[in-house]
């Protein structure tokens, strides 16, 4: 018996001598390596005091939200984080990395026996398994059907407005499940502010433009009440920043830019922006944290690049403004609104004149923030014609029905037949293509190779070419803590081999995925060595 035990103890050892090599790096990680997208909450936890705990928790976070992990290391070996510190880590991950929206924003900390620093969390996702991997390839798809609508030739400042306007048309804003992510936005249409931010922000990252999310407080342009608002951050060269809230331009049939490429001064007129860590509460970290960006350039923003942000007016250049878009415009005010729109309305006959137009006339004018949209209507509108609505496919857009007036010299368009309702934003009458709808269907038509097969929609029956699922089982990708725990493991899975019992992890599952699952128990592997 004696002998036994010493054969087992030196085949231990050997054991040891083979596998500590390839587990003496385990607990490091390259807090130095720069990740592939510009991430601004991640560069600046790197200007604080304990930036490499910081960053290998944020790390940490984004790979282990990634890879759905059921238990996420956030402090291990000189890398120690407090509560306030993970509490600031995990809101600069959300901040950055809007892709992951299947993290609903619930977890359970569990923290050092002294309660100083959080050791790991738990994850509650809001989808998983076959779920979440059917709706990554419909959220890349949607991704994918709005890039290819830009062209190379655009501008970064192009390519920002583009993606702008289309989500403004493709977004409807609503509650609902996913209202709070850019899935919802992008995937199902539906979104409220949160979601309109996350998702602008992953078309961003997408075509090598800079955007990190802002939290905060604002008082809503349609209602006039204040309430907890999300909005964005971008840089165009990667130095300025400016400040977009997509959520409020997108105004139905107006698209406004008044607060497209804004000054931090000009937000905050009507935005109030939360600091990292602070709360609706006003409650903020009790640790050390960064800046979000100050926004001061103005070179990109919208009114100056179109020439219609006006300090002084008078009727002729009113006038030609009018005539000069269709008289339909938006300028925005770096003077009194309302003091514009009274002298507006006192004058306003003075500068039809001066825009040509004669005889019985109707005006108008609406304000966002700080652009006021003013109109001239000097046609009766007598000859409507309308545009039939069309259903969009899986490949081609479609409409929904409206009107154009053909009598001369005004085209405008309108939501009614009796032309009481005009369409500013022309876009607003666009339905993209939903894209195909990716099904499970499991034949020899659509086998890839194997358990593999290609997506089939479920709506047209295409076969696609990019995109399949697997039945084979997954990689166990838990995450093994401790490197005296693996070593411990990697011997007690050696005796279970020699029994003929599954693999198990050193979170107790068993690897082979056809077995039940097993916990270790410390009895068996008492049981192991006495044998």
């Amino acid at each position: 018996m004696m002998k036994k035990r010493l054969i087992i103890a030196l085949c231990c050892l050997l054991l040891l001598v083979q596998v500590l090599p390839a587990l003496s790096f385990a607990e490091t990680v390259n807090t130095a390596e720069i990740p592939q997208e510009f991430y601004y909450c991640r560069e600046q936890l790197k200007t604080l005091n304990n930036s490499e705990a910081l960053l290998f928790a944020y790390d940490n976070i984004v790979e282990g939200i990634n890879a759905c992990k059921s238990e996420i290391i956030i402090s291990q070996g000189r890398y120690q984080i407090s509560p306030a510190e993970f509490e600031m880590v995990l809101e600069a991950t959300r901040r950055d990395h809007t892709e992951q929206f299947w993290m609903g924003g619930k977890y359970t900390p569990y923290s050092s026996y002294d309660g100083t620093r959080i050791e790991k969390i738990v994850p509650t996702y809001l989808m998983t398994g076959e779920e979440l991997q059917d709706a990554r390839v419909a959220f890349e798809q949607a991704i994918n059907k709005m890039l290819e609508r830009l062209t190379p030739d655009m501008s970064m400042y192009e390519k920002e407005k583009a993606l702008h306007d289309m989500l403004a048309v493709q977004v409807t804003y609503v509650s609902g499940d996913n209202a709070h992510n850019a899935y919802g936005a992008l995937v199902e249409g539906k979104a409220v502010c949160e979601g309109y931010a996350e998702a602008l922000q992953c078309l961003l990252h997408r075509v090598g433009i800079r955007s990190v999310e802002i939290f905060g407080y604002g008082i809503n342009p349609s209602t006039g009440l204040g309430e907890p608002h999300a909005w964005n951050a971008i840089s165009l060269d990667g130095v300025n920043y400016y400040l977009v809230d997509l959520t409020w331009n997108d105004q139905s049939t107006l698209l406004a830019y008044s607060y497209f490429n804004q000054t931090s001064a000009i937000m905050g007129q009507d935005h109030e922006q939360w600091m990292i860590g602070e709360n609706a509460n006003g409650e903020i970290l009790t640790c050390e944290v960064f800046d979000l960006p100050v926004c001061t350039a103005t070179a990109e923003n919208y009114f100056i690049k179109e020439g219609r942000r006006i300090s002084t007016y008078d009727a002729a250049s009113i006038a030609k403004l009018l005539k000069d878009n269709k008289f339909s415009v938006s300028v925005f005010l770096d003077s009194d609104v309302q003091q514009f729109i009274s002298w507006y309305n006192n004058n306003v006959v003075t500068i039809a004149t001066a825009a040509g137009v004669s005889g019985r006339f109707t005006y108008g004018s609406m304000v966002i923030g700080r652009e006021v949209r003013i109109f001239l209507n000097g046609c009766d509108h007598s000859k409507l014609t309308e545009v039939k609505a069309k259903a969009a496919t899986c490949e081609a857009d479609g409409n929904t029905a409206y009107y154009i007036c053909q009598n001369k010299d005004c085209g405008k368009w309108f939501a009614d037949a009796e032309a009481q309702n005009e369409i500013f934003n022309r876009d607003s009458v666009k339905v993209f293509s939903t894209g195909h709808t990716w099904d499970r269907k499991m034949d020899e038509t659509t086998r890839k190779e194997g358990e593999i097969y290609w997506y089939t929609c479920s709506v047209c029956n295409e076969i696609s070419t990019t995109d399949y699922f697997s039945l084979e089982p997954e990689e166990h990708t838990c995450e093994r803590v401790n490197i005296f725990l693996q070593i411990w493991n990697f011997i007690l899975n050696f005796f279970r081999s020699l029994f003929g019992l599954p693999e198990v992890c050193t979170c107790g599952e068993v690897i082979d995925s056809t077995s039940i699952i097993i916990k270790q128990q410390g009895f068996w592997t008492l049981l192991f060595f006495a044998s």
